[in-house]
């Protein structure tokens, strides 16, 4: 495939660069499901480029959610939809039965000792649940809203909906304006302030991510809250 990166300059369309790439079929595979099933031009975007150069799948997000408005980001439904098509299809989630076990029906079903059954998990999975299982208590504790109780009152589904989005817009904010330790420690004391029904195991190789590999935490989380908003 031939590459050709070329710029408008008046009425002259000038050449800036050309380059040419032998894509591998698992590649062309891989470009097809992300052009035609993420919705946001740049989730979408960014998605290709870090494909095309090799990159981790997110790769780049951080940037793009810390200079993007908020409305435009996590904000849009079409953002929202691309980060959980994302999680899923990327992440080595927890999976039963052959489903994501990340709706709010599940996220207490699973307690520790279900957790050590599974084993290893990617930290796309850990992060993706530590946010899940946050926003869920937090809603419970804080505000006495729980799925089980209102996911039949349409009423009541809708300020659950709206409170969830609330308290995820509000978490997201803070974890955008944390960088380094600053997000490290918001990290434990908030997101971890809630019993997490996680292994020894799994909070081992979540604490060793945090501290390692910070910035990628913190880009996951960001994703875990556009796709849990």
């Amino acid at each position: 495939v031939d590459v050709v990166h070329v710029e408008k300059q008046g009425n002259v369309i000038k050449t800036l660069g050309a380059t040419r790439l032998d894509p591998e079929d698992r590649m062309i595979d891989d470009y097809t499901r992300i052009k035609g099933g993420l919705w946001h031009p740049q989730f979408r975007k960014q998605r290709l480029i870090n494909l095309v150069n090799s990159r981790a799948w997110y790769a780049g997000f951080d940037a793009l959610m810390c200079n993007m408005p908020y409305e435009q980001s996590v904000g849009s439904k079409a953002f929202r939809h691309d980060a959980r098509e994302a999680l899923s299809q990327e992440g080595a989630l927890w999976k039963k039965e052959g489903q994501l076990t990340m709706a709010d029906d599940d996220l207490t079903a699973m307690d520790t000792t279900e957790s050590q059954n599974i084993g290893n998990v990617g930290c796309e999975a850990l992060v993706y649940r530590v946010v899940g299982v946050y926003l869920y208590r937090k809603l419970k504790s804080k505000y006495q809203l729980e799925w089980s109780a209102v996911k039949d009152n349409p009423r009541l589904h809708s300020e659950y909906e709206n409170t969830r989005e609330k308290l995820a817009r509000e978490t997201f904010l803070a974890v955008r304006s944390r960088s380094g330790l600053d997000f490290t420690d918001y990290f434990a004391s908030t997101l971890c302030s809630v019993a997490q029904p996680l292994s020894e195991q799994q909070y081992v190789a979540l604490a060793q991510a945090l501290y390692e590999d910070t910035e990628k935490v913190r880009t996951l989380t960001m994703l875990a809250l556009a796709a849990r908003s």
